[in-house]
């Protein structure tokens, strides 16, 4: 298994992770790189670097273009991740990751009992898998 990775996790700015178990508190970085080290122990190679091309078809393989490298493969998993694109809101990029939370479920806990005010697109615009219902947020939205 090869993954090709150009390691700037989204949540790369954040000072802790949550809701991996057993890995309460520690910072993505080190997560990451924790992940790496178990998938190499498992034959995974992985390589830095941007995919910038891919063709190929299930019946006759793949071509995978990263750079000047190319990769061959019998099976893809394209794994595009996230890039947030945030509003400009002056202090809002420095705030990124540690006053300036992504994801409620992800930090919740460090804002809880706390007033907060959310900054997003329109509902039916909002990621599902992200979405925070109105009724648990109702009584901290100012």
């Amino acid at each position: 298994m090869l993954v090709i990775d150009e390691g700037h996790p989204r949540n790369e700015p954040a000072e802790h992770a949550h809701n991996v178990l057993g890995q309460e508190g520690t910072s993505p970085l080190k997560l990451l790189e924790r992940g790496r080290v178990e998938a190499q122990n498992y034959g995974a190679r992985i390589t830095a670097g941007t995919v910038d091309s891919l063709s190929g078809s299930l019946d006759e393989g793949f071509m995978v273009h990263a750079g000047n490298q190319v990769f061959s493969a019998e099976r893809i998993v394209l794994a595009t991740g996230l890039k947030d694109e945030l509003p400009r809101i002056p202090g809002l990029q420095q705030a990124w990751g540690t006053s300036a939370i992504h994801c409620a479920y992800c930090h919740g806990w460090e804002v809880r009992d706390q007033e907060i005010l959310v900054i997003g697109p329109r509902a039916h615009e909002r990621a599902p898998s992200h979405d925070v219902p109105a009724i648990e947020l109702q009584d901290h939205l100012h």
